[in-house]
């Protein structure tokens, strides 16, 4: 096993055993008001394919546009390293159905098995943000999407992403959302490597998938606390049983983002499934109600 991945394996071990201390603490507060009103709401939607171009690459993803017609809210969905845009169809869907217009998309590189041009030895967050940066301001011009009304939302990977990109394109984003975000990237490739010259050519995360340099350098100055610089809400939900990313980096960032609501989520891991799933979207559905009413 090499630095890099040594330095992941560590970061799950301490991740898990945080996540034990922290159980007892969590919050289980539900969506209130607004969330239930959106939980009423029953549309059906139409799924529609998009590319664009980022950098003379094509970026693929979905859209699904509720039937109901007029100008309506957006989130855009970011996934998390090695995925692609399919983990967040639950998201994606159920939002649709609730009148909110929402994209998926597979970042460049992101994996072997994504339809985006790219591959993973190119990819960093970096290019990633660069990504993310393109499909919000094509999805800016639809005449389905109210522009004052845009959520973007990242899960992991994806969540260090959207960060990113809240600082850089403030004025178009009305809100956050940030599921378990891998803000321990930043620590992570500095524990595997004391100095820029010790980053290998490449690099195997995961057990199988092998990226270049640029994932290490790209993230080397970059301490993502130092850019929380976004000002408008944030949602930043975290599972007290997360074995990749500690739950100490979100509990921090909720601590640094000045306008941030945070919940943990008691026995949820890496990824939401069934009751963690359904209190993540309790969550979710009440901040974006809130946020773009």
């Amino acid at each position: 096993m090499n630095t890099l991945a040594r330095g992941m394996a560590l970061a799950g071990a301490l991740s898990a055993a945080l996540a034990r201390e922290l159980r007892a603490r969590t919050s289980k507060q539900r969506g209130g008001e607004a969330g239930e009103a959106l939980r009423r709401v029953s549309t059906t939607y139409h799924e529609n394919e998009f590319w664009v171009n980022v950098d003379g690459q094509n970026v693929y993803g979905l859209s699904y546009v509720p039937d109901v017609g007029g100008r309506l809210p957006l989130v855009i969905l970011s996934h998390g390293l090695g995925s692609d845009h399919a983990i967040a169809g639950p998201y994606a869907r159920e939002l649709a159905s609730h009148g909110i217009v929402t994209m998926t998309f597979d970042f460049r590189g992101g994996a072997e098995t994504n339809r985006s041009d790219g591959t993973p030895r190119d990819m960093s967050v970096m290019t990633e943000a660069h990504d993310l940066e393109a499909v919000l301001a094509m999805a800016r011009g639809w005449d389905c999407v109210d522009e004052g009304r845009i959520v973007i939302m990242g899960g992991s990977q994806g969540g260090a992403v959207t960060s990113i990109v809240a600082e850089r394109e403030q004025p178009q984003v009305a809100g956050v959302v940030l599921l378990y975000p891998a803000f321990s990237i930043f620590d992570h490739v500095h524990r595997a490597c004391s100095s820029l010259d010790e980053v290998p050519e490449s690099n195997d995360l995961l057990g199988w998938l092998t990226v270049g340099s640029r994932y290490a350098t790209d993230v080397w100055d970059y301490d993502f606390y130092q850019h929380m610089n976004y000002e408008g809400p944030v949602l930043i939900i975290h599972g007290s049983d997360d074995s990749v990313i500690p739950i100490s980096y979100s509990r921090r960032a909720a601590r640094t983002y000045r306008n941030c609501e945070y919940h943990t989520i008691r026995h949820g891991t890496h990824g939401f499934s069934g009751p963690a799933y359904d209190e993540a979207m309790s969550y979710l559905l009440d901040f974006v109600a809130r946020v773009c009413a």
